[in-house]
């Protein structure tokens, strides 16, 4: 598939840019011969996937566990959760594993780091607890103090390079608590776990900067699931320059690693330009990989994908998938960005972003989704834009998705409906098909979290701030969602924060699970 472009006429070339070092650089293994064989337990991964069913009819949801209540010392706030599950078999016996990460501020030194998260319970339960190691410089002192940003991926066949290896990237930076930040070194790094998320690596370095206005910033990643590439991993980055007022001068990069993430390529640059906040997607039947970022200057979401039949990764021209409604705060001064999320859903054969923006036609907050190739309504490049979920009378953002073996789309995100001052939310999720159409006799699902004795209405209350709050009126940037084949069914396994005044909770994440 051949994404419609446009020419980009701000790319321009890029500094001179070369790969340091290593943070901390993973003992040498052998990689794994790549292999085209299905997985044995990746039911809606596996191309070829029988869809002789006729899919469920309502959504059902559980009462989501709280990941992070209980297991520190210190009332802490968490921040921008992201999830995955996989099946991992020890001793011959199979454990699905969910895991999830998220950003933990430490009340009394205002540093941000990031934990995963494990479980191995069906439903999850009994979360093992994991902080990300930071590396040391020559004196044995921590080379950052924070790291951020965290999103998760993974190899889930039982083949490919590094079968079964979790990824998880995230940002180290060094905070001043002013602009000074931006001035102290940074890193992307790619941390891995190959037990199922119960331990995890030092970071692999994938990029840096010295500072001097310059920073790293908003990775994302992707493993590849095409039978060529599989277990490639993808990182994307942004390297935002403070110097230039509003990050004009800022450079996307994407490199990539073909061993597990011990070495990255030499990075690629996308683009040039006032951007953040990008996401990527591979196609499992072709390989190709895309990504999805925000172009601030002109207000739109944009997307590149990689060419050519050379070795080394390249991207094309761009494609602008939406224009217009990008916000920063939504009601009562919760920080929400527009930021988007990527799937390639190899079974309706569709590019797949999600993000939230200005409704122009309500001019409330929703949550919208766009698709490639369209069917109706295109824009001039080939992309449909649908505003999803029933309730469109309040604030709705944030969301993360996925597809079902059906090929229908399911997606998690914070919702307001349920009140009328439109400042506290609730967990949602809605389905619907890959050309953006309501699935007939499904209906969006509230997951209803337990709340404290006496009370019987607990929705998350974001302006709930105590002496431990770091960073007041903030969820993160984004949730994250994930679709997989549990003992007990299918399921969209999803991660959020609640802020919960009942609870006197600044923050914790909560993993729910919904059948598709």
């Amino acid at each position: 598939m051949t994404l419609a472009r446009i020419e980009n006429a701000h790319l321009s070339s890029p500094l001179y840019y070369a790969l340091k070092r290593l943070l901390v650089k993973p003992a040498a293994a052998a990689t794994p011969p790549l292999s085209t064989a299905a997985d044995d337990g990746a039911v809606v991964r596996a191309a070829g996937q029988s869809r002789l069913f006729i899919p469920a009819p309502l959504l059902t949801g559980e009462t989501p566990a709280n990941v992070t209540d209980g297991w520190v010392l210190t009332d802490n706030q968490d921040a921008e959760p992201t999830v995955i599950a996989l099946d991992r078999t020890v001793n011959q016996v199979t454990y699905t594993n969910t895991i999830t990460a998220a950003m933990t501020y430490e009340p009394h030194t205002f540093t941000a780091n990031i934990f995963a998260h494990s479980s191995s319970s069906v439903p999850p339960a009994n979360f093992k607890h994991t902080e990300l190691p930071i590396p040391a410089d020559v004196n044995g002192n921590p080379e950052y103090n924070n790291t951020g940003d965290p999103l998760l991926a993974a190899n889930v066949y039982g083949s490919g390079v590094w079968p079964k290896r979790v990824y998880c990237s995230g940002m180290l930076f060094s905070a001043t608590g002013d602009t000074g930040t931006f001035y102290l070194p940074s890193a992307i790094g790619l941390w891995h776990s190959d037990d199922g998320g119960q331990a995890w690596s030092a970071p692999s370095g994938v990029a840096w900067q010295n500072g001097g206005g310059l920073i790293t910033d908003k990775p994302s990643i992707a493993v590849s699931y095409h039978s060529g590439t599989l277990g490639y991993v993808y990182v994307s980055w942004t390297v935002r320059d403070t110097r230039s007022g509003q990050g004009a001068n800022s450079q996307l990069w994407v490199s990539r690693s073909k061993d597990g993430g011990a070495t990255f390529e030499q990075p690629v640059v996308v683009t040039w330009d006032n951007v953040n906040d990008s996401a990527l997607a591979v196609d499992s039947n072709t390989g190709t990989v895309y990504i999805v970022w925000v172009n601030f200057r002109f207000g739109d979401i944009r997307v590149a994908q990689s060419i050519g039949t050379s070795p080394a990764l390249a991207f094309g021209a761009h494609s602008i998938v939406s224009s217009g409604g990008l916000v920063t705060f939504v009601a009562g001064g919760l920080r929400a960005p527009t930021v988007p999320m990527a799937r390639y859903n190899w079974i309706a054969n569709r590019l797949m972003v999600m993000w939230h923006g200005v409704n122009s036609q309500t001019q409330g907050i929703d949550i919208f989704y766009s698709f490639y190739p369209c069917t109706s309504e295109c824009n001039t490049y080939g992309w449909q834009t649908v505003p999803e979920a029933q309730d469109k009378t309040r604030d709705q953002f944030q969301p993360g998705f996925d597809y079902d073996r059906y090929g229908d789309v399911v997606a998690s995100f914070y919702s307001r409906r349920d009140d009328s001052s439109n400042i506290l939310y609730y967990e949602y999720v809605t389905k619907f098909h890959a050309d953006g159409t309501s699935v007939t006799g499904v209906n969006d699902v509230r997951v209803s979290w337990q709340c404290s004795p006496g009370v019987t209405d607990c929705a998350a209350d974001p302006t709930y701030s105590n002496g431990n709050t770091v960073d007041g009126n903030f969820v993160g940037d984004y949730e994250d969602a994930w679709i997989w084949t549990y003992p007990d069914g299918d399921k969209l396994v999803s991660s959020f924060i609640r802020i919960a005044r009942d609870l006197a909770k600044i923050g914790d994440v909560y993993v729910g699970r919904t059948t598709p």
